[in-house]
């Protein structure tokens, strides 16, 4: 359901749970009933990030993609939710970006060169149904 905001979650006279959605868009509303939802509310930056200058445009800290590593400020990492380039706020990105944080901040600490790289990595699955899935 993307570009819909979820504005209600009601029970109907069946006691079924019913979604009310608004397309964020047109402004038109739906109503769909549903067993589990999986909603990704809409998020913005933290304020004092914001304030200390540690963000971009999109909100998110300001790191390089590959290296995990803040643009400006040398000794701050960031991984999973908070980066702020262009990739899903998945679990397995979080997971993939992990040890390359790990280990860029440990050579950093030690003095050295840092040299672990995020290749991308991420994946999210979609379950469409009783028996059905798809991912990307």
């Amino acid at each position: 359901m993307l570009g819909w905001e979820l504005l209600e979650v009601k029970k109907d006279t069946h006691d079924r749970k019913i979604a009310v959605f608004k397309n964020v868009d047109t402004g038109v509303t739906i109503e769909k009933d549903f067993n589990g939802a999986c909603i990704n509310p809409p998020s913005k930056p933290h304020n004092f990030l914001v304030e200390a200058g540690l963000t971009n445009e999109t909100g998110g800290i300001d790191v390089n993609k590959y290296t995990l590593q803040h643009k400006k400020y040398d000794n701050i990492f960031a991984f999973g939710d908070a980066v702020g380039f262009d990739t899903t706020r998945t679990h397995s990105a979080a997971m993939a970006q992990n040890p390359v944080v790990k280990n860029n901040v440990l050579r950093f600490l030690e003095g050295k060169e840092i040299n672990g790289i995020y290749d991308g990595y991420t994946f999210m699955p979609f379950l469409l149904g009783h028996s059905y899935a798809s991912n990307f």
